[in-house]
């Protein structure tokens, strides 16, 4: 048995509303011993290549290979501080209850305050620089105390953040963290 390669069929990526395709050759295998292997002739404009004839028993099938993009996923940095410990049990507490990566949180929390629970910028305090409104609109959807002093809190603001972050959310009100 044979495997044949020919090659380059595949020279380009493309990138389709958030989900990467990216062409994948499947080459047969031939499963008679009286064809002798095939002899690449030349190349055309688009990569392909011409063989002698016959070439029976191979199949070229180009179809995509497609990978969704888990929107919970963390965008790599070059460095992320380690979170205080009184904080960091409850950024695992929270990414585990809510199936998001910790990571992420981590990041939105570095970037909004340096971690600073007592963080304030205008309407905007906390870890997480949760304005009154948002906080108030997303802790009532949770069904908890909508107090807006709990912005403070270490634990009610990373609740909080990584119910946004579960919902999708984040990149709409932390989008410079992203």
């Amino acid at each position: 048995m044979f495997i044949y390669i020919i090659a380059p069929l595949v020279t380009e990526k493309k990138v389709l509303s958030g989900v990467d395709t990216l062409p994948e050759v499947i080459i047969s295998e031939i499963s008679s011993p009286s064809v002798s292997p095939i002899e690449v002739i030349s190349d055309d404009e688009n990569g392909f290549s011409a063989t002698q004839s016959p070439t029976l028993g191979i199949t070229i099938t180009v179809s995509p290979i497609i990978h969704q993009k888990n929107e919970t996923e963390p965008t790599p940095s070059a460095y992320l501080p380690k979170a205080p410990e009184n904080l960091e049990v409850f950024f695992n507490k929270y990414a585990d209850k809510y199936k998001i990566h910790v990571d992420l949180l981590k990041k939105i929390a570095y970037c909004e305050s340096r971690f600073d629970n007592n963080a304030i910028n205008g309407d905007y305090v906390g870890l997480f620089q949760f304005g009154r409104n948002t906080w108030t609109n997303y802790r009532s959807q949770m069904g908890l105390n909508v107090n807006p002093d709990l912005r403070f809190g270490g634990e009610e603001s990373i609740d909080t953040a990584a119910y946004v972050v579960s919902l999708g959310l984040y990149r709409n009100l932390w989008p410079n963290c992203i």
